[in-house]
């Protein structure tokens, strides 16, 4: 691994750590790996994000945690369709429009910041 990919891969895992941090001490933070691993996935095998001009920067970071708050990310209710309501709400208006803001500012300081 050379000095730079292990550097990208550092702000990767500090990046998607920043926005699904574990919870507080003595807490299971399983559900936090877990979305960190999909986010990871996501970041190598997301849709488009094999194009060599952008592959492993911060844009594609970025659409990692787009692709799965707008197409991963569980939501809930009674059927199917109460579901994808919540969901597009989510990503209108709730947590998923301020989870991906969020994700928009760090992706933005990383790329300042090289």
């Amino acid at each position: 691994m050379t000095s730079a990919t292990s550097r990208i891969d550092s702000q990767l895992s500090a990046y998607f750590k920043e926005i699904y941090p574990d919870p507080g001490e003595g807490k299971d933070n399983t559900r936090a790996v877990n979305v960190r691993q999909e986010l990871y996935r996501l970041f190598e095998e997301g849709i488009g994000h094999d194009e060599p001009s952008i592959k492993r920067s911060s844009w594609v970071a970025f659409n990692a945690v787009t692709e799965f708050v707008d197409h991963v990310r569980t939501s809930r209710g009674a059927n199917d369709a109460d579901r994808a309501s919540r969901r597009l709400d989510s990503i209108w208006f709730g947590s998923g429009a301020r989870l991906k803001q969020q994700a928009w500012n760090l992706a933005n300081e990383m790329a300042m910041a090289v």
